[in-house]
């Protein structure tokens, strides 16, 4: 009997050969000198290999010390009071945020992408739109609709900095075209640091603006900046503008608090074996 006779219509969908994660045969035959000379180089995956030797050490060193209380279920099903207390008081130095983030103001995913898939389900209803410029990182469109049921309302910048000083109305532009089209746009999707553009950064003042669109119409901005940790000065380019936190400018007449929220997550600035976040 076809297995897939078991299966509901959503995990027949899945289950598709054209659904599977390319991704995935990529990483099972990653290229080795001399045990797997043939298998793929891979290029198109972000890792902080140059780290792994001090990490090793640094963890080798250490006597990690834990208490029996790790071994229950926890004290929140959100993440640890103990490590959000740590995180939050992190985050508020390294983002320099206008004001100390609280463990309260925390929520633990297994991922940028759980945390953005988190974000979509209880932020939208199912065919709602979130503006999303091109290029974009190619797991966004999956994050947002694959469970979550949203439309990813795709930006065109015709050549234009995806970051520059007319972006915004790029922006603007896309939402007002998919309210033509009856599709209901909730939240806008923000990568800065960027993924492609190589870590390029939206200023302070393009930053405003975003925020600014999104309390005109509403929305959330939900900002992607893992890659937050994982910028420095370029002599090449030296009146680029640097990384800024959506959480480091004030609010006050600019949006609502309760539209912003910030994803960041340790496997970048640090290793994906243990993505927590």
């Amino acid at each position: 009997m076809d297995s897939g006779t078991f299966l509901s219509k959503r995990g027949e969908q899945y289950a598709l050969p054209a659904n599977k994660n390319k991704l995935l045969g990529i990483l099972g035959d990653v290229w080795h000198p001399v045990n797997n000379p043939t298998g793929y180089f891979n290029m198109g995956v972000a890792e902080n290999t140059l780290m792994h030797k001090e990490l090793l050490e640094y963890i080798s060193a250490k006597k990690l010390t834990v208490d029996g209380a790790i071994f229950g279920y926890g004290d929140s099903f959100s993440g640890s009071h103990r490590l959000k207390d740590v995180l939050a008081a992190f985050l508020t130095q390294y983002f320099r945020t206008v004001r100390p983030i609280q463990a309260a103001d925390l929520a633990i995913t297994s991922g940028v992408s759980a945390a953005i898939e988190a974000c979509a389900f209880t932020l939208g209803d199912v065919d709602d739109g979130v503006l999303l410029a091109q290029p974009f990182y190619k797991a966004f469109p999956y994050n947002l609709s694959n469970r979550p049921g949203l439309r990813p309302v795709f930006v065109s910048f015709s050549g234009e900095d995806p970051l520059g000083p007319h972006s915004s109305e790029k922006y603007e532009q896309a939402l007002l075209g998919a309210l033509e089209q009856g599709i209901r746009v909730k939240a806008l999707l923000l990568c800065n640091p960027h993924n492609p553009l190589e870590g390029a950064c939206a200023s302070r003042h393009i930053l405003i603006s975003y925020m600014k669109l999104c309390q005109k119409y509403n929305l959330h901005i939900l900002s992607d900046e893992i890659y937050g940790l994982s910028c420095w000065e370029n002599p090449e380019t030296p009146e680029a503008p640097g990384f800024h936190s959506v959480l480091s400018i004030n609010p006050h007449g600019i949006i609502n608090p309760a539209l912003v929220h910030v994803l960041w997550g340790i496997s970048k600035a640090c290793t994906p074996s243990t993505t927590w976040i």
